[in-house]
């Protein structure tokens, strides 16, 4: 998604160089990746418009009334993650990419319209580790190098089962070196 918005990709580069300036080399640190606020909102933006889970699953273990129905015990819910997490009802534009939608105020956001890591008591527990690993990721690749699209315009083919992935995703990568 970074590559097929360029103004997205232009803020992401100004807040990495603001956090780093021009040094490359210099160790991220976790103070560093606190301060990626805009890298953040375009994680989150991305796992919105694209769940890596599509659906999350619960077993009731007793019986229980959800919404005025009575349901028993072992009854499986599954919650179609992505469905949810574009719902025009929650989202303005749910199929755009606009990662200031976690950028800016979150006030007008359904608490449970974005669920990125699960909710509850089954939230994952590494949810934590996993944005940090995202976000150093990012920086390490964008503070030192660009990566476009070879073809802009050709669609992305995304293939969705239990997880989704993208196949024959054809890019170039330059240097930042050579940019300057």
């Amino acid at each position: 998604y970074i590559s097929q918005h360029p103004n997205v990709k232009k803020k992401l580069f100004e807040e990495i160089k603001t956090v780093f300036k021009d040094d490359l080399t210099r160790p991220i640190t976790l103070e560093d990746l606190n301060k990626l606020k805009y890298c953040e909102a375009v994680i989150k933006e991305a796992a919105r418009i694209r769940p890596t889970f599509s659906m999350v699953s619960r077993l009731t273990n007793q019986p229980d009334e959800i919404a005025g129905y009575k349901w028993p015990s072992d009854s499986l819910f599954i919650m179609f993650v992505r469905g949810i997490n574009n719902n025009p009802i929650y989202w303005k534009d749910p199929d755009q990419f606009i990662p200031e939608r976690f950028y800016e105020s979150q006030e007008n956001q359904h608490k449970l319209a974005f669920s990125m890591f699960g909710g509850g008591v089954r939230i994952c527990p590494g949810r934590n580790l996993a944005m940090i690993q995202m976000k150093l990721f990012l920086a390490l690749l964008y503070r030192k190098v660009d990566v476009e699209l070879v073809d802009m315009k050709a669609p992305l083919k995304l293939k969705t089962s239990a997880f989704t992935v993208c196949e024959n995703l054809d890019i170039k990568i330059i240097h930042k070196q050579l940019l300057s």
